[in-house]
């Protein structure tokens, strides 16, 4: 009885390491040959030492066999494995723990502490495939972006879970007042280590808004600029059309110039409407974007009507950035099309906003749409395929709707992509 409990806990242990660490590198995971033979060697390595009670403190080879599977599965990329490693050692421990003081506390009166052991590798499996869905893979990539402090704070939290593995390893006993102080300092490094965390990002965002402020507010006030300069130049495009009827023989001839050279004027003018809307950021944005690929020879529909965009759940420069993996995308679908034809909605109401974006193109079926946001994917070759991926983790990051669909509009199809940005409640 006691090798089959053996057996089952050291079974649910590796299940839970392989799991996690698939989770962590954001990959889905498969029972292959490699995890197959490693959770063999686990098993049965680990239940030989406790059934005849050699010394448990060589079981920690298990730690560099577990750095080689990462290695041979997922990539020899010395960050990723190092930050993964750690990061499925502190989860599980810190779950091992936790799991360890409340059922020892509930059921060590009761039940072998081997059957504790079970029970406790049992509930972390558990635990980590019902939170199977989460992003797990974002905690790895955030922290191998971290600055030196929280790294070292990240090493000495690293420390403390692997003292109480030692502990347990070389004594062969739980130590429920050791596992209790322990994981109360791993507590407050996780709180202290959140709080700084927390206040970098804010720092970040105010920075990239106020990069974004500088970047945008010129350009506004020197668009404000030639929409002012242009206006002096009116009188002389009245005396131009007046003039004409002087450098033409008919009435028919005078018609036909005069809507030539309105036309120009029209065309070269045809943004301005953009500037008397609200949020000088966005609005400054959209103007350069589209008299950029004007100038590309696409056709540009546009409905603007925006207020100041306070309160949505989005910050401007992100609002900015998505409006512009968007464009782009349109416009680089629209390289391999006759028609260049692009449409962008843009309008804010009381309780949110709505961003659309559309292209002429073909039909594309639910396979390619739902390929459209996976990273580095792109129909329009190699190096490509950020874009849209980049939208869809900001929609993630800040909970935006984004939907994408095929629309018919006068018996064409469009390619629509919609941004949904819900206001926070006053």
């Amino acid at each position: 009885m006691m090798i089959v409990i053996c057996v089952l806990q050291f079974l649910l242990e590796v299940l839970s390491v392989l799991l996690c660490l698939s989770l962590l590198y954001g990959e889905t995971f498969h029972l292959d040959k490699l995890s197959v033979s490693l959770i063999l060697f686990d098993v049965t390595f680990c239940t030989i030492f406790a059934v005849y009670h050699l010394n448990d403190s060589l079981t920690v080879i298990m730690y560099p066999l577990i750095v080689i599977y990462c290695g041979l599965k997922y990539g020899w990329k010395w960050k990723p494995i190092l930050v993964n490693n750690i990061l499925y050692i502190l989860l599980v421990g810190i779950l091992q723990v936790l799991y360890l003081m409340i059922y020892c506390f509930i059921l060590g009166d009761f039940l072998n502490e081997k059957v504790i052991f079970a029970i406790t590798s049992g509930t972390i499996f558990l635990t980590i495939y019902l939170l199977r869905k989460k992003k797990w893979n974002v905690i790895s990539e955030v922290i191998q972006n971290w600055n030196p402090f929280m790294n070292m704070g990240f090493i000495v939290l690293f420390s403390f879970i692997v003292l109480a593995i030692i502990l347990y390893k070389v004594y062969n006993r739980m130590s429920i007042e050791g596992y209790l102080i322990i994981f109360l300092y791993a507590l407050v490094i996780c709180i202290i280590l959140a709080i700084r965390q927390t206040f970098r990002i804010k720092r970040v965002e105010m920075d990239a808004e106020m990069k974004c402020y500088n970047t945008y507010i010129h350009a506004y006030e020197e668009l404000i600029d030639i929409v002012r300069m242009r206006q002096h130049e009116f009188d002389n495009h009245l005396s131009s059309i007046l003039s004409l009827q002087y450098t033409t023989d008919t009435f028919e001839e005078l018609k036909n110039a005069q809507m030539v050279y309105i036309r120009e004027i029209q065309s070269d003018n045809r943004y301005n409407k953009l500037l008397k809307e609200g949020n000088p950021f966005f609005i400054g944005f959209l103007y350069g974007k589209f008299q950029s690929l004007s100038k590309e020879g696409i056709d540009i529909e546009y409905k603007v009507r925006v207020g100041t965009l306070d309160g949505t759940r989005l910050p401007v420069y992100k609002l900015i950035e998505i409006a512009n993996d968007l464009i782009t995308n349109a416009a680089e679908a629209l390289v391999q099309t006759e028609e260049k034809r692009l449409s962008v909605t843009a309008l804010e109401d009381e309780e949110g906003f709505v961003l659309e974006v559309k292209n002429r193109g073909e039909i594309l079926d639910p396979e390619s749409i739902s390929r459209c946001f996976e990273k580095g994917y792109s129909s329009k070759g190699d190096g490509r395929g950020y874009g849209l991926y980049n939208v869809r983790d900001i929609c993630d990051r800040y909970h935006l709707e984004l939907s994408f669909s095929n629309q018919e509009l006068a018996g064409k199809n469009w390619i629509c992509f919609q941004i949904n940005a819900k206001k926070l409640p006053r």
